[in-house]
């Protein structure tokens, strides 16, 4: 009962939970990331129908030494319905290496966000885990302390209550 109803347990409880959630979004960005995006157009003119498409997919991957790979395919198709037959259609597949050498280069100083995230966790673990044995020891402590007062009342009744006997 004292865990679910104490604020200042669930507020200790919710820093952990924070600490987890930025170390969950730090390791998100050095994850694949993937990108799509379809669209289509219809058009009528007054001698041509036309019918254009476009496409593309990608894929982002921040790497160890502070740089950054993305590979990127896009495709182009365009139609005439009505009049010529042409069909016309393009693709093109694109690879970019970024790397900086001097600012942000290397693996110590790319990660170190990733790193103090993890620490942090540990910390934020550690700090929970001693409050949560110190929350249970005050709690039984007061508990004790309650019913040894409980104790003393009815002591004090019951020497009341011999004392109007004699």
């Amino acid at each position: 009962i004292a865990v679910q109803t104490s604020r200042e347990y669930q507020s200790n409880k919710e820093d952990l939970y924070l600490s987890a959630l930025s170390l969950t979004g730090e390791r998100h960005r050095w994850s694949p990331r993937f990108s799509a995006m379809l669209s289509g157009e219809y058009a009528h003119a007054e001698s041509d129908d036309t019918w254009a498409g476009d496409g593309s997919f990608g894929v982002r991957q921040l790497l160890a030494t502070g740089g950054s790979l993305s590979l990127d395919f896009a495709t182009n198709v365009l139609r005439y319905i009505t009049s010529d037959p042409r069909e016309s259609a393009s693709s093109a597949i694109s690879a970019t290496l970024i790397q900086p050498l001097w600012r942000g280069a290397g693996r110590r100083i790319a990660q170190e966000n990733l790193r103090q995230a993890e620490r942090e966790v540990i910390y934020e673990v550690r700090s929970f885990a001693r409050y949560h044995r110190t929350f249970a020891v005050s709690i039984a402590s007061n508990y004790l302390r309650t019913l040894e007062q409980r104790q003393r009342v009815r002591n004090f009744w019951d020497n009341y209550q011999r004392r109007v006997t004699s």
